[in-house]
């Protein structure tokens, strides 16, 4: 996926954050067609229950603007993981 390129840290520990919510967001039972059916179950279901208390957000302020530009490059990453997933798994149907 890097070709090459050899990223910071930082970079990667928030890449694979990125990853661990893309693998931990991916339904463990069957998606239902009908919006009656309950919600598929999901790994963070089980680390941080249905209704998401236990997520604690951090207020940000202006200084952290100037590490917007490594964000995206992080997020560019873990949408081409999130692709090459996809690929892996529909090939498989």
């Amino acid at each position: 996926m890097l070709k090459e390129k050899y990223p910071k840290e930082y970079v990667l520990r928030t890449l694979f954050c990125e990853i661990e919510n893309i693998l931990n967001s991916r339904p463990l039972t069957h998606v239902p067609i009908d919006s009656y059916d309950s919600d598929p179950i999901r790994p963070i279901d089980l680390l941080v229950g249905p209704d998401g208390s236990s997520l604690q957000f951090v207020d940000t302020d202006d200084r952290d603007l100037c590490v917007l530009h490594m964000w995206r490059a992080t997020q560019r990453l873990a949408d081409i993981f999130w692709k090459n997933g996809r690929q892996s798994t529909d090939s498989t149907f």
